[in-house]
């Protein structure tokens, strides 16, 4: 048509927003249309094509990302002969204790999980039992020094690779 026209020597232009940030940048003509390519998405946001005084409707893109955790909490309950009350670490990870003792981890979650585990690296893994909306817990009896590594998948099927590793050391 008549305004079809009048664009044709016009280059679009992809405006992105998110929060209070606009950026502007060119398309790029492919055969009888126009693209522009994300290296890739970190974070979610809204889109439009403008060209001279012409605008497309907004368009919403949302980032999904894998749930990451948060903290984890270790509580301690001594065998006997240790002699030692029983107490928390806030904000732990690596675990310290005398064969025998046992552990309540509490995973603190950025979202909600369908599953999760503590992958050790000596035997096999320790399921997650849910402990609340963004909470998971795991029991250990500790027996030998060891490393764990916590594997989550939320609901939508994204899955964590559990990159940090946490150390078990018997004291």
């Amino acid at each position: 048509n008549g305004r079809g026209a009048k664009l044709r020597g016009v280059a679009p232009m992809l405006v992105v927003s998110s929060k209070d940030q606009e950026r502007s940048v060119p398309m790029v003509l492919d055969g009888d249309g126009y693209r522009f390519g994300f290296d890739s998405v970190d974070r979610s946001f809204t889109y439009k094509v403008v060209a001279a005084a012409v605008s497309s409707q907004s368009y919403s893109v949302t980032a999904l990302h894998p749930p990451r955790v948060q903290r984890i909490d270790v509580q301690y309950d001594y065998p006997a002969f240790a002699g030692l009350a029983p107490h928390t670490d806030e904000d732990a990870g690596d675990i310290y204790g005398p064969a025998g003792t046992r552990v309540r981890l509490r995973v603190h979650t950025d979202k909600p999980i369908a599953a999760g585990q503590l992958a050790l690296a000596s035997r096999s893994a320790v399921p997650l039992a849910p402990g609340g909306d963004l909470t998971a817990d795991a029991l250990l009896t500790l027996s030998k020094d060891d490393s764990y590594r916590i594997k989550l998948s939320d609901r939508d099927g994204l899955n964590s690779s559990g990159d940090t590793e946490y150390f078990i050391r018997l004291m």
